[in-house]
């Protein structure tokens, strides 16, 4: 296949410090899978002589321009290089919400030593306070200065009350449960000149404006897979020892109406005797496990440019697929971009939605065992 150049894309090289070194706008395939509240995915498949191979460093970044507006950015994660009959390259990344992945919530952020507070805990307050802080402390101009990576957008106070805390936890597993608990607000990392820098928002609810339906004539197809809950009662294990510990229970009775079983899980959290923080894990729970649900979406030509124009992952969106209407934020896009050519498939559905494809299951099973892992991490 001939390359060239894509007339909405072109790639920015940037280096550790994110200046800008240079460009590339021909290349085989690019792939781009953008996520609401998490890391972002990118394969670029390139041949040898389309390429400055000194942009061929660990340190480097890339972002991604379309219509001249940068959307997707982040370091480099792998490279395959293939010299067989044709010289290419096939270079993947992630986005740079990794460094919230690549960092630790700890109970002192001044620390070590962790002598002095079992707890990194915060008062309740709008959602947002509570994301910024945790990020300004562990990854913001708060940090120690090894571990200072991102600036920290001015503060709106978005999202409902949640308390905060925080005990060697997984800083972006932190912030998923806080965002998910303060409302489903979403954030990310965006590009400020040459700084990194945090941002919390409100998904702007486009459910009267974009509905992708067979019915209206703006969806072409839909791919829906489901899967049983993995749980719909869920047992709330506070502080305490003995009989004299705090338990709380918390259950979704339509999954267990529809699905006919009630499946149990012990969640533990010991590290609070607060009902509400309890109650609030419940219900976070609740929305990750008792319905699982994943729809692709293939909208017709009119609207496919219009899913990146128009609306883009963490926007509300109306959907139609098997008689049901869902009306939540675009979990993720999956981009394709080839000659001439751009494909976009959004994905919306329940929390942790992903596309129905290799690329993006070994996503979610990445963080799902992050996931757990950040519940082992918590004692």
């Amino acid at each position: 296949m001939v390359e060239q150049t894509h007339p909405d894309y072109y790639v920015r090289w940037r280096d550790q410090n994110l200046k800008p070194k240079g460009e590339t706008a021909a290349w085989e395939k690019l792939t781009l899978v953008p996520r609401f509240n998490n890391w972002a995915s990118w394969i670029l498949e390139i041949r040898a002589e389309h390429l400055n191979l000194a942009f061929i460093d660990w340190k480097y970044s890339i972002e991604v321009f379309r219509k001249s507006v940068g959307f997707v950015a982040g370091p480099i994660t792998s490279i395959d290089h293939l010299n067989y009959r044709k010289d290419r390259y096939r270079i993947a990344g992630v986005g740079h919400l990794i460094h919230l992945d690549d960092r630790l919530a700890t109970p002192e952020p001044a620390g070590p030593p962790y002598d002095t507070d079992a707890y990194d805990i915060q008062a309740s307050t709008d959602a947002e306070t509570q994301l910024k802080y945790y990020v300004n402390a562990h990854c913001g101009p708060g940090a120690k200065a090894a571990r200072q990576k991102l600036t920290i957008a001015a503060n709106q106070n978005r999202g409902s009350s949640i308390p905060g805390r925080a005990r060697f936890y997984n800083l972006l597993e932190l912030c998923r449960s806080l965002a998910l608990q303060g409302g489903d607000i979403g954030f990310k990392v965006t590009i400020n000149g040459t700084d990194l820098e945090f941002e919390v928002y409100e998904p702007t609810d486009l459910t009267d404006d974009v509905k992708l339906s067979q019915g209206l004539g703006t969806l072409l197809g839909y791919r829906v897979v489901s899967g049983a809950p993995t749980a719909n009662h869920i047992t709330g294990a506070g502080g305490g020892q003995g009989i004299t510990r705090v338990f709380r229970e918390g259950e979704d009775t339509v999954s267990q109406a529809t699905y006919g079983r009630r499946i149990e899980m012990f969640r533990d959290r010991r590290d609070t005797t607060d009902t509400d923080e309890i109650d609030n894990t419940i219900q976070e729970e609740l929305d990750k496990n008792a319905d699982r649900v994943s729809v692709e979406l293939y909208p017709a030509d009119t609207l496919q440019a219009g899913a990146i124009d128009d609306y883009f992952v963490g926007d509300k969106i109306t959907a139609e697929a098997d008689g049901v209407t869902y009306t939540t934020p675009v979990r993720e896009m999956k981009i394709t971009v080839t000659e001439n050519l751009e494909t976009v498939i959004p994905v919306v559905g329940s929390p942790g939605a992903v596309a129905n494809d290799a690329f993006s299951d070994l996503y979610s099973k990445i963080n799902t065992l992050q996931a757990q892992l950040a519940l082992v991490q918590k004692e």
